[in-house]
């Protein structure tokens, strides 16, 4: 029991001693404490940790700066273009895009009469969605365009310095991607709509703010390019923007055309008050460019907004911003790769559109 005692003694001793030379000697290392754990999917991108070389981050690379003028016409307009940033991870994507057509992963959206697809050889190509290949791990190659990598990006932060910009934060959470491929000739429309409630995140428990990243991976002519409705993000719910909008589209719908697509949206089972006034407003925009014979008059009336873009070029897409595409009426393939952005970390839930076409 004393020799015990001894020895436990002498090894608290020893202990204390080797506490008080670390305090005492400025030569000696001591233990940095670990910084918090980071949660799956936040980004630091002003501010990266230090020595993440398999994220291309040193701790000294700062965020991008400047473009003010495109943050601007971002909060007037809902959306905005910036260019020729992400060639590098463009030419990746486009790679994964082929790869992920070639092998089938895609769903076909819509029906469209005879789309057998370019491979087939006859008849109109394919509208294609891939969902989720980097926000679920599957494509590494897409998981480090979007996070950053030295060996794969133009810039050291990817797309997540593009979204870091655009939400003007040191931080931002990814939280979905899709491949949009419209092979040569795919007649079909991208309708008009908003992405108000993601279809990857719970509901109600949307937080804080959003971009969509709209990134091209070909030459698009703006016929065919993302279209937006210039400042659609600001209206109220269940409305358009101004009072010239609302006489143009009764002029063509008729006086009762909200009535009527609220009821519709019933009928469809739209239970959210949100989701039916967005879906009466969208269908009504839909239901009059269909049937505008003068298609310069409907994009003047409602100020849509398109642009030509080169592989690298990025529209940045409020959440609420309505927005649409027509089909590709070109010989070219038209493919984008979007990614969904937010200042706050959203709570995950069993994909909407899983099985299905948008």
């Amino acid at each position: 029991v004393r020799l015990g005692l001894v020895m436990a003694h002498s090894a608290k001793a020893s202990a204390m001693a080797g506490i008080h030379r670390g305090f005492s000697n400025p030569k000696k290392k001591t233990k940095v404490e670990e910084s918090p754990k980071r949660e799956e999917g936040d980004l630091h991108v002003a501010q990266p940790p230090r020595r993440r070389p398999k994220d291309g981050w040193d701790g000294n690379e700062p965020g991008i700066t400047g473009y003010e003028e495109e943050c601007s016409a971002l909060e007037r307009d809902g959306a905005c273009v910036i260019r020729g940033l992400l060639v590098k991870e463009a030419k990746i994507a486009a790679e994964e895009a082929e790869w992920a057509r070639s092998t089938g992963k895609g769903v076909v959206v819509g029906d469209v009469e005879g789309n057998q697809g370019v491979d087939a050889g006859k008849g109109h190509g394919r509208f294609l969605q891939m969902a989720q290949l980097a926000a679920t791990g599957q494509r590494r190659t897409l998981v480090e365009i979007v996070r950053g990598s030295r060996e794969s990006c133009s810039q050291p932060h990817g797309i997540a310095g593009i979204a870091a910009l655009a939400l003007q934060t040191s931080k931002v959470a990814f939280s979905a991607d899709d491949f949009f491929i419209k092979e040569p000739m795919a007649m079909e429309r991208t309708p008009w709509h908003r992405d108000l409630t993601a279809p990857y995140v719970k509901p109600k428990q949307v937080v804080g703010r959003h971009v969509n990243i709209w990134m091209a991976l070909d030459e698009i002519h703006h016929s065919c390019s993302l279209r937006t409705i210039m400042g659609s993000h600001k209206w109220a719910a269940g409305s358009l923007g101004n009072v010239d909008q609302e006489l143009y589209i009764s002029s063509i719908l008729g006086n009762h055309w909200k009535r009527d697509y609220l009821t519709l949206a019933t009928e469809l089972g739209i239970q959210e008050t949100a989701e039916a006034e967005t879906f009466a407003v969208t269908f009504a925009l839909e239901q009059v460019e269909l049937a505008e014979t003068d298609r310069a008059r409907f994009e003047r009336a409602m100020g849509v907004q398109s642009w030509d873009l080169q592989p690298g070029d990025c529209v940045i897409l409020h959440r609420q911003c309505i927005h649409g595409s027509r089909g590709n009426e070109s010989q070219t393939f038209r493919r984008a790769y979007a990614t969904r952005w937010s200042t706050e970390r959203q709570a995950p839930r069993r994909p909407r559109y899983e099985g299905r076409s948008i």
